[in-house]
């Protein structure tokens, strides 16, 4: 029997396929850029379902479920449609017991859990509630030049065992990476060196000792990396995706999103110190107020 779980990952399946396929440059940049932008916003969730909802709401900043809305005592318009996403399905029992037929274990920040599916869901953005304001998000925020920010990857590049130098370095490169350490071009100004940081960084996270894809893949992956930080930390980037001119398909595109995804949450995690795996949410009741 197919399931509302089974006919949005066949949706999603078909968006990927769909963009690799696109011809028209202008138009595969402008939605990869939409998806990387909902990976900003919502980078605890997966990233299947960040894309499923760039693709229903783009415009969406902070979503959450029906009831957790009502915790918070803010409550879903009459007549709003919501947003279609995939939860995982827990099983009760100790970690200890014997797995079935096509479950798996995740470790989460409560501890390790029982995956044995998955299941469709809906959450609703802020816009389409009503009641009580949300506390303001914490204070983290990059000033427009990045001067707060870089001091900060340059934290995180420490904890991930990343040693950073600022050089001249000779010809037009504005870094590289090579192996637990990261060469910033230094005469750079400040936005331009937390984008290359922050590339540098993916490099060393997605492609340290694997050389997976080829080299453009590589470069796709770590540039749209440091997009999305970028864009949390609400920093604009000049960076552009021309999917068709690297020869991306759709395969190379789902692998790449998923390692996209995964890392830009490790580097913001740690930026934040939550430095945490939430996964999905486990049921309607507990989807997070991601913002």
């Amino acid at each position: 029997m197919t399931t509302k779980a089974d006919n949005l990952h066949e949706t999603l399946r078909s968006s990927i396929e769909a963009l690799a396929a696109e011809t028209d440059s202008v138009k595969q940049d402008a939605t990869f850029r939409a998806w990387l932008t909902s990976m900003s916003r919502f980078h605890h969730y997966s990233w299947g379902n960040q894309i499923r909802i760039a693709e229903q709401r783009p415009d969406a900043t902070r979503v959450a479920g029906f009831h957790t809305w009502r915790k918070v005592g803010r409550f879903v318009k009459k007549g709003e449609r919501g947003i279609s996403i995939t939860a995982p399905i827990i099983r009760k029992g100790a970690a200890e017991e014997p797995s079935r037929e096509g479950e798996r274990m995740e470790l989460t920040a409560k501890g390790p859990r029982r995956v044995g599916g998955f299941k469709g869901t809906t959450v609703f953005d802020v816009a389409q509630t009503d009641g009580e304001p949300l506390p303001e998000a914490p204070e983290h925020n990059a000033t427009t030049g990045g001067e707060t920010l870089l001091p900060k990857l340059e934290a995180a590049a420490e904890a991930f065992g990343i040693i950073v130098a600022y050089e001249s370095i000779p010809g037009r490169a504005e870094g590289y990476s090579m192996g637990g350490r990261v060469v910033v071009e230094e005469s750079q100004p400040v936005p331009a060196k937390c984008g290359t940081l922050a590339h540098e960084i993916a490099h060393e996270l997605m492609h340290k000792g694997a050389e997976r894809g080829t080299k453009q893949q590589r470069e796709l992956e770590a540039e749209a990396t440091a997009y999305v930080v970028l864009s949390h930390f609400e920093m604009s980037s000049g960076s552009r995706f021309y999917l068709h001119g690297y020869g991306i398909t759709g395969e190379m595109l789902t692998a790449s999103m998923q390692t996209i995804s995964a890392t830009a949450r490790r580097i913001i995690d740690q930026i934040e110190g939550t430095n945490t795996d939430k996964g999905e949410a486990e049921d309607d009741s507990a989807l997070p107020l991601a913002a």
